[in-house]
């Protein structure tokens, strides 16, 4: 399996780290973690489509880092 790492933009060839808004920022809202893919809040700023939480893959190295995971659901919620 090919996988891009969210954080540094690095190939590897193994699963990587999956990570949802709700698991990075309990706060984000009140569902708990566990519903988090059957998230039907529409006004999220971290939903896709009122559908799941946005979720992205990290290396080891980058989910270690509180700043670059931040900053990729920062950009993300930013687009928005």
């Amino acid at each position: 399996m090919i996988a891009p790492c969210d954080g540094c933009g690095k190939i590897f060839n193994h699963s990587l780290n999956t990570i949802n808004a709700k698991e990075w920022m309990p706060s984000v809202c009140n569902i708990p973690v566990i519903m988090s893919n059957q998230c039907t809040n529409a006004d999220c700023e971290y939903s896709i489509e009122g559908e799941c939480c946005v979720e992205f893959q990290f290396c080891d190295s980058c989910i270690k880092n509180d700043g670059i995971v931040a900053k990729i659901f920062t950009k993300y919620a930013n687009d928005y």
